[in-house]
């Protein structure tokens, strides 16, 4: 398989868990609502709307978010120890689905992406990129270069989910490495 069919797929894999998760969801949630029980929207926005891990995060199944929140990430030290703790409730996350290697290597690279984020978040706020920041031309464009960035790491991370540690290698490498001369990922 090219690398530009495997990552086609890793998007079409992620746009099918969203569409799936959202009927689902909805479903449930109007008959809960047509009962006079009101619950929490589990998901606020498409996947394709989210130019940050946090903000696709908050917004992926919200009320289980609202639940870790409540009971690992404020225990934990909430944003001042956010760095490491993002690690202990990921891997709860990933064993919480299943005990499989392959939901700890999507559990751990969503923390290495996570961790990304944040660096680039803290940088961005230095008086070096203020220039950057103020220009009403640029700084909209490195936000949806950002966002762009996004949207493909998330599409590795849940990749992990169906190859695990060792097939997620593989598929990166058939994504960038160089075949005969040309960049692998293009047709």
């Amino acid at each position: 398989m090219a690398g530009w069919e495997g990552a086609g797929g890793g998007l079409f894999t992620l746009q099918f868990m969203y569409l799936k998760f959202l009927v689902i969801w909805r479903f449930f949630r109007v008959w809960s609502v047509a009962d006079g029980v009101d619950v929490q929207e589990n998901m606020g926005r498409c996947v394709n709307n989210n130019y940050t891990f946090s903000g696709f995060w908050r917004q992926w199944h919200a009320s289980l978010n609202k639940w870790i929140i409540k009971y690992l990430y404020v225990p934990l030290g909430g944003s001042k120890t956010q760095h490491w703790n993002m690690w202990v409730i990921f891997t709860f996350i990933g064993l919480w689905h299943d005990l499989m290697w392959r939901w700890l290597a999507w559990a751990w690279l969503n923390c290495v992406f996570f961790s990304l984020e944040l660096g680039v978040k803290s940088a961005s706020k230095t008086k070096i990129f203020k220039p950057l920041r103020d220009s009403d031309a640029l700084w909209p464009l490195v936000v949806g270069v950002g966002g762009a960035v996004n949207i493909h790491l998330l599409v590795v991370a849940n990749l992990a989910i169906m190859h695990g540690f060792e097939g997620s290698k593989v598929f990166l490498k058939s994504i960038f490495a160089e075949e005969e001369g040309r960049f692998n990922g293009t047709p």
